[in-house]
């Protein structure tokens, strides 16, 4: 009886860092580093995962919103000169 209950709690402990590990994993992160993590730190582990990956998802958003204003930009630059050029050839022809 003892042993059920040993081994019903290791089973328990043990989740902890299996599912700090999928979800380290699910980031693009090594699972095993963050299962060792999680067995030796089950609460403080699962705290910095979730500060990582929530960096990380800010970083990779702020940079995809970088991207898209600069080729904005240079469509509505693009934009401009045609006009400008197309203007330049209408005051020519007068």
């Amino acid at each position: 009886m003892l042993l059920d209950f040993f081994l019903v709690g290791l089973a328990f402990y043990l989740s902890i860092p299996a599912v700090v590990g999928y979800f380290a994993y699910s980031y693009g992160r090594s699972f095993w580093l963050w299962f060792t993590l999680g067995t030796f730190l089950p609460i403080v582990s699962h705290i910095i995962l979730v500060v990582l990956v929530t960096l990380d998802e800010r970083k990779t958003a702020h940079n995809e919103l970088n991207r898209r204003e600069e080729a904005e930009a240079g469509r509505m630059v693009k934009s401009l000169l045609k006009t400008l050029e197309e203007e330049r050839k209408l005051t020519e022809l007068r």
